[in-house]
């Protein structure tokens, strides 16, 4: 494995933008670690990064970009557009997942300007300038912009997803990068679920609720699975528990797999080089791991019957990932007919506080478009008892000949 050396190859980089090969991509289960997982990689001198949902909807953005670009643009214009089609990495786009010691966010000229010089040096150089060379030039430009150094000739792109394991991301991923690798963060199913849910019912609602909470569950249940023609050196799973319980074993562990010395920076929770630091509910404040952030939570949304759905559906996940699901295995024999002959007919819990928040939602815009209907037409009553309010006419008919 490299060693961490002294000298500075940003600039050699930037004008050869398409040595930059390696990428790592980090999709996760639902409220599972990916967020801490990339901050630990943030400010590691090997990694090119960008700040959280900076590069999410890369797959549309392209698109996009090959449709609106003529082939022969200019550095300068190209430059603009790929700036027009990530706005994200000009803000630090925590929201409610905390903020950072300094608000440190990339400025937009300047990373425009060092994206101009890396395309600008490549067409001078005759190299195809297609969405693997960009997405390239935009990691290098981004760290680049931050005066953060990078002392490898070969870094490594840690592309945080933030999505699911969606077979159409895992393959647009590859056909940027042919030898991409996967990382998935994961945590106890029931609990990543119950988590996920909660967030996006009230936290951060994502409506409409029936049609979100179908998408979680469909997620959870796709984004375990090791592809065909995949091997662990190329599709892995890291534990939410253990980056918190074991920071240490578990970043080393991750740094050997990604192909990077060990820094001390892997034990720092930080992005755009600044120390992340999150609230939780009651008010509390903390960076990085956090060991009591991994003790089973009590379920807001689930059942003991979910739980048992899940145990039945999910049973190879929980034993290859080490979770407890001593319940349904004791009884499996009895529990497997009734899961599959009765409990799968009923909604989950979630599904149950899903369609309330829809019909809560449903309701109360009922109640205010009647309450503007009421009035409405009581002013247009009194609109009436006015003498200067005229009643459109009917038109004169010709009497017959």
């Amino acid at each position: 494995m490299a060693e961490i050396a002294e000298r500075d190859y940003t600039e050699e980089l930037l004008d050869h933008a398409e040595r930059v090969e390696r990428c790592i991509v980090v999709f996760f289960y639902g409220r599972s670690g990916s967020y801490l997982l990339c901050s630990f990689l943030d400010n590691h001198p090997h990694v090119l990064q960008t700040v959280p949902l900076g590069v999410q909807d890369a797959h549309n953005s392209f698109d996009r970009l090959q449709r609106a670009v003529p082939a022969n643009a200019s550095p300068e214009l190209l430059a603009q557009k790929v700036c027009e089609e990530f706005p994200n990495l000009f803000g630090t786009n925590l929201g409610t997942l905390g903020r950072l010691e300094n608000e440190r966010a990339v400025d937009r000229p300047r990373f425009e300007g060092l994206l101009t010089r890396a395309i600008r040096s490549a067409v001078e150089r005759g190299v195809q300038i297609n969405g693997t060379f960009l997405f390239s030039a935009l990691h290098l430009a981004y760290r680049a912009a931050l005066d953060l150094p990078i002392t490898t000739p070969d870094p490594v792109i840690v592309w945080n997803y933030h999505v699911p394991v969606p077979y159409d991301r895992f393959k647009f991923a590859r056909t940027l990068y042919p030898k991409a690798r996967f990382m998935v963060c994961i945590r106890n199913p029931w609990q990543t679920l119950d988590s996920h849910f909660h967030a996006h019912l009230v936290d951060s609602p994502m409506k409409p609720f029936v049609t979100m909470t179908g998408k979680m569950l469909v997620f959870l249940l796709l984004s375990g699975e090791l592809y065909e023609g995949e091997t662990k050196e190329t599709l892995a799973g890291v534990r939410f528990e253990d980056l918190h319980e074991s920071p240490e074993a578990t970043m080393r562990s991750v740094a050997a797999w990604i192909g990077i010395p060990w820094h001390p920076s892997l034990l720092v929770s930080s992005f755009n080089g600044e120390t992340w630091w999150v609230t939780r509910d009651d008010g509390v404040e903390f960076t990085g791991a956090r060991p009591s952030q991994a003790k089973p939570k009590k379920a807001k949304h689930l059942t003991f019957f979910d739980k048992l759905l899940l145990g039945w559906v999910l049973v190879r996940e929980y034993k290859e990932w080490g979770y407890d699901n001593a319940f349904f295995e004791r009884n499996k024999e009895l529990l497997r007919p009734l899961i599959e002959e009765l409990l799968i007919h009923f909604p989950t819990g979630m599904e149950l506080a899903a369609l309330r928040a829809e019909l809560v939602e449903i309701f109360k815009a009922y109640w205010e478009q009647r309450q503007a209907l009421r009035e409405f037409f009581r002013q247009q009553a009194q609109r009436r008892e006015s003498p200067e309010f005229r009643v459109l006419p009917l038109l004169d008919l010709d009497s017959p000949s």
